[in-house]
């Protein structure tokens, strides 16, 4: 017969309890996790406006994504990738954002808010820039004043910035009688060369290079600063839920990138310059580092969007009300 140590006895007593305990506390692990507490996606895929060989949006957004501080900052928080994709108007963003094939994306005031209030499951996370500038810009031989657009032909990309710029102009002036027909920044351009339209409000290069050719320009937004436009970044609430501390750390990024570029003005005209693809003393009256904003989440800045979005109800462009700072990112 085989005799029992004690010692035997208390090692398999402590190998069992050892055991039941690891269980219980597995099972605490994988069955308490809430959704606040998954881990942060390794992934951000970030939306902007436009078209560039560097794939980068304007402002301290594509700075800090150009040098490389904002992939720094969110790789701290678990993010080790952030792709950017362009798109010709902010609806297309935000059908993307709506989509899902966004978590986030800097795009217009306008549009932002059109898409909110109309269930876009979105939430503001600051300010980009504010005092975007546009242009109206006739054809030649054509209307030359707001006034004269009565009865005329207007290209404008509908649900954008431009869009509310043109309606808050033509409603100033006491014009009712007008056609607004979608076109895209080069498509707008050829049309008003070929006369098939009468006017067209633009912006950026495609602008710049009508005005150049001598085609009439009819109002600058600049003239109009109750009317200026601003874009924004938004995120998807999905996104939001696994990463909610992304507007901060997203602010506090941009933060860094805007002191950074700030240091050095010329290079960053240099980098808008390829971005929008203008020569850099063209950036600088077009893009001046003074329209990029400060301080993304102000009482100032909900104001501004408080006032979009009450023109947008008014002219039956946006849904419903809502409280803009019940759009906020929380």
């Amino acid at each position: 017969m085989i005799k029992k140590s004690p010692h035997n006895h208390l090692t398999l007593r402590f190998t069992i309890v050892s055991l039941l305990l690891f269980s219980v506390l597995l099972l605490q692990a994988c069955g308490g996790q809430s959704s606040s507490e998954q881990p942060v996606p390794s992934e951000l895929n970030f939306g902007y406006i436009g078209s560039n060989a560097l794939n980068m949006p304007t402002g301290a957004e594509g700075w800090g994504l150009h040098k490389g501080i904002i992939q720094e900052e969110l790789k701290k928080h678990g993010i080790d990738t952030i792709n950017t994709f362009g798109f010709p108007n902010g609806p297309d963003e935000s059908e993307a954002l709506i989509s899902g094939r966004l978590n986030a994306g800097a795009v217009g005031d306008t549009p932002a808010i059109i898409a909110y209030s109309g269930g876009a499951k979105t939430r503001f996370v600051g300010q980009v820039n504010v005092g975007l500038k546009a242009f109206v810009i006739g054809k030649k031989n054509g209307p030359t004043t707001i006034k004269e657009l009565e009865g005329k032909v207007i290209a404008v990309p509908k649900g954008s910035y431009n869009h509310r710029y043109i309606i808050g102009l033509l409603k100033q002036e006491g014009v009712t009688n007008y056609e607004l027909v979608h076109m895209l920044g080069s498509d707008a351009a050829a049309a008003i060369a070929r006369g098939d339209i009468d006017a067209n409000v633009g912006y950026g290069k495609d602008a710049l290079a009508l005005l150049k050719e001598g085609f009439p320009l009819i109002h600058a937004s600049d003239d109009t600063p109750d009317l200026a436009g601003s874009s924004v970044t938004v995120a998807t609430e999905d996104f939001l839920k696994k990463f909610p501390d992304f507007p901060k750390v997203w602010n506090e990024a941009r933060g860094k990138a805007l002191a950074d570029l700030k240091q050095h003005e010329e290079e960053y005209y240099e980098f808008m310059s390829q971005v929008v693809g203008m020569d850099v003393d063209s950036v600088k009256k077009l893009y001046p580092i003074s329209i990029l904003t400060d301080e993304p989440v102000t009482d100032k800045v909900f104001s501004q969007l408080e006032d979009v979005k009450q023109f947008l109800l008014e002219e039956s462009l946006s849904k419903q009300e809502f409280k803009v700072e019940d759009w906020v990112a929380k």
